[in-house]
């Protein structure tokens, strides 16, 4: 069965080679190519890459999110934030990844647009619709929620506690942080709004930490 790819391309090329003698000069460069990705078609020629895989980075320095700078303080698991945040189960916890955040822009930035490009496994939390659960975001100054359609100003600089529920029973002491890529949008050709921060659905960057049991 390994002969067979080899064979369709052997007779791509000799049916293409008649294909290309046979165009005006001005036509052949292009020819050839067309050629050279059909020929090339077995064996992966015509596939598109893979993305690249995810940067694997450490905790004990800023990471790049999109427009905003993010320094990891700690992890917690907690029984209850009250009265800015308690479990949504009964016997639920909470999970805190506490971070300074600041938005290095030139413009406002709204923090749901980092929110939704964190992900957190290993560490029992809920999911929705089958997929690993976004933190809301809150001030740890104050309690302020953070996560609704308020920006954050260039310049501006907060501590954060960006809060998941935690499903009862987790024991453990490390967890796994998962970075989605945003990519910045001058035109956005489904809404109306322009210059946009898009999550394009791969991993730009993964981490390892320790977790504190509060």
């Amino acid at each position: 069965m390994g002969d067979a790819p080899r064979g369709r391309a052997r007779t791509l090329a000799s049916a293409a080679a008649g294909f290309v003698i046979a165009r005006p000069r001005r036509q052949k460069v292009g020819a050839v190519v067309v050629v050279a990705l059909l020929v090339s078609a077995p064996f992966g020629g015509l596939r598109q890459a893979p993305p690249p895989a995810p940067k694997v980075v450490g905790i004990d320095r800023p990471l790049m999110i999109g427009p905003f700078r993010f320094t990891f303080v700690k992890a917690v698991t907690v029984a209850d934030l009250a009265p800015a945040v308690s479990p949504s189960t009964p016997g639920g916890r909470l999970f805190v990844i506490e971070a300074q955040v600041s938005n290095s822009g030139g413009r406002p930035e709204r923090l749901n647009t980092l929110t939704q490009a964190l992900t957190v496994r290993g560490a029992g939390i809920s999911e929705l619709d089958g997929s690993p659960a976004t933190p809301r975001a809150y001030s740890v100054k104050d309690g302020t929620d953070l996560s609704g359609g308020g920006s954050m100003n260039p310049g501006s600089s907060y501590l954060v506690a960006l809060v998941w529920d935690q499903a009862p029973g987790w024991t453990g002491d490390r967890a796994h942080l998962r970075v989605g890529r945003l990519e910045y949008r001058e035109h956005d050709p489904l809404t109306l709004s322009d210059k946009t921060w898009w999550l394009m659905g791969d991993e730009a960057a993964a981490a390892t930490f320790p977790v504190e049991r509060k």
